[in-house]
């Protein structure tokens, strides 16, 4: 878990959380585009993260899906590093 709060502080802290994304996200991320991130990191109006255990929107059966679907691009995006 220490891991993942650390990369969630780096990208907070960054130039691309706080210049880029914050002032002109238009520019690099086109209508329908989110950073993938894990449940780490906080949901944001750029940043997706799977449901929580806690999350209550939707039904159990629909949480689950789609955070197997969210989880199978996420690894992909990972791999590519």
């Amino acid at each position: 878990m220490i891991n993942l709060v650390r990369s969630e502080i780096i990208l907070i802290n960054s130039t691309i959380s706080q210049k880029i994304l914050a002032l002109h996200p238009e520019q690099y991320l086109s209508h329908g585009q989110y950073l993938a991130g894990d449940a780490a990191y906080k949901l944001t109006i750029h940043c997706i993260t799977p449901f929580r255990k806690n999350a209550t929107l939707g039904t159990s059966v629909q949480r689950k899906k789609f955070n197997r679907h969210f989880s199978k691009h996420r690894v992909k995006v990972i791999l590519i590093f």
